[in-house]
């Protein structure tokens, strides 16, 4: 009978504890949902997207032209007396650029006149002495002759008025003026550069290896560093022969249609991207990417912590940027991350965005 006792007493002390220890189990329970233990004190919630394999790209240096544009010069030398327009001034068709000093054109073509009238004169005279016979026949062609060379002159001289004044040869914008009034103005030097805003084009001198990658109608697109914007456009162009230096081929590609007016000004330089076919490389979230200082990095989740791997990254695309070192295809990485967030740090919730480089 006291064994029994004591046994049970033993038995309730062990009930006992039992219930102790289901207590304070339950404690440590999230109470909101029966069974879940509660994300460790300072875990960040995150949402993740794995890296992905994608198409390759590559990009190159490039500059915007205009497609329609003009050195202009004088056809004929003299002063400068007058430059009615400016860098930056829009000019329609026919518009005055360049008025020179006509003084010597005009000195010309009085002198070609007066040249001509004796010229007509004389073929006269000759005219009708050879109608009396006191001409030779030769003398009358010679006379006619001369007449013929002296209009040739007049015509000549009043041609050079024409070239006093430079005018626009289509409607557009002065890029560039590199005269003013009483500079000397001489045939071949450029006095004015005139662009047509809108027609714009990209040329691009690649290497060699890719000619076989490009024809026309080749997708591409136009990135500009200063702004990462970034212009869809296609391939119109590409040399037949590499240049003999450098191994290099021209390349032109203009915007799509509706676009062209995205494309920074004349002469901006922009990066020329184009797909590499039956290539492949890795692609992440352009928002998964974490700058300090000059080091480029993501955040990855490893297990139940975050880990920030620094990459190294290559080519920019909307919306992605390509991988060369650093992660593995279908490493979760971390999309917006909080600027709170630091390596080693816990994993709360956690939900998986998928995506398409």
């Amino acid at each position: 009978m006291r064994r029994l006792t004591v046994s049970g007493r033993a038995a309730g002390k062990g009930a006992a504890v039992g219930a102790l220890l289901l207590s304070v189990a339950w404690a440590g329970c999230d109470r909101g949902e029966p069974g879940r233990v509660s994300p460790p004190e300072g875990a960040a919630d995150v949402v993740t997207a794995p890296a992905t394999l994608g198409p390759a790209t590559a990009s190159y240096p490039a500059t915007v032209v205009s497609t329609d544009k003009a050195q202009l010069a004088t056809r004929t030398s003299g002063t400068v007396r007058r430059v009615p327009v400016d860098v930056g001034s829009v000019v329609r068709a026919g518009d005055t650029l360049v008025v020179l000093d006509g003084g010597d054109v005009e000195a010309r073509i009085r002198s070609a006149q007066a040249a001509a009238s004796r010229a007509s004169r004389y073929y006269d005279r000759i005219a009708s002495l050879e109608k009396d016979g006191a001409a030779t026949g030769q003398e009358l062609d010679d006379a006619r002759a001369g007449m013929t060379m002296a209009e040739a002159g007049l015509q000549e001289a009043r041609a050079q008025r024409g070239y006093v004044v430079l005018r626009a040869p289509f409607a557009g914008v002065v890029a560039a003026r590199d005269v003013d009034p009483g500079d000397l103005a001489m045939p071949g030097r450029p006095v004015l550069r005139l662009v047509r805003p809108g027609s714009l084009k990209v040329v691009a001198d690649l290497p060699g290896e890719v000619r076989g990658d490009l024809s026309r109608g080749t997708a591409v697109t136009f990135v500009d560093p200063s702004t990462g914007r970034s212009v869809a456009g296609h391939v119109t162009r590409v040399s037949p022969a590499l240049e003999p230096a450098s191994r290099r081929v021209r390349v032109e590609a203009r915007p799509d249609a509706g676009v062209g007016e995205s494309l920074p000004a004349p002469g901006s330089f922009v990066r020329l991207a184009l797909t590499r076919p039956g290539r492949s490389t890795l692609w992440v979230p352009d928002d998964a990417i974490v700058r300090r200082g000059q080091l480029e990095g993501a955040f990855v989740v490893e297990g139940d912590t975050l880990r920030l791997r620094w990459l190294r990254t290559g080519e920019t695309r909307v919306g992605a940027v390509e991988v060369l070192a650093g992660l593995e295809a279908g490493t979760p990485v971390v999309r917006r991350p909080a600027p709170t967030l630091e390596d080693g740090q816990p994993v709360g919730r956690r939900s998986a965005e998928p995506w398409t480089p």
